[in-house]
């Protein structure tokens, strides 16, 4: 996407065109991301790498079954699954250590 730089007074008629073309494809999406940051709290995560893309992908889940009309849940619901998760394999892996 190219943008208006402010030495220039008006973009060209390509890069117009081209800024139109892709604001179709990019607004449905800016606009899934948008409501699982404001929604699900996706901004925030406290956990390692892969309990983070569990969290992300459960929280992409539940977007979209909830578009789909399926089980309300709640992003708060999410976080606190995740968080369960991320203690029961903790307790696995002290486990696995003693």
């Amino acid at each position: 996407m190219h943008r208006d730089a402010s030495i220039q007074a008006e973009l060209p008629h390509w890069q117009r065109r081209g800024n139109g073309l892709l604001s179709k494809v990019r607004v449905p999406v800016e606009q899934a991301l948008e409501t699982l940051k404001r929604c699900y709290g996706l901004l925030a995560s406290a956990y390692g790498l892969g309990m983070n893309t569990a969290e992300a992908l459960f929280k992409a889940m539940t977007y979209n079954s909830r578009r789909a009309g399926g089980p309300e849940v709640s992003g708060r619901e999410v976080t606190q699954r995740v968080a369960h998760l991320e203690g029961s394999t903790r307790a696995r892996s002290h486990r696995s250590v003693k």
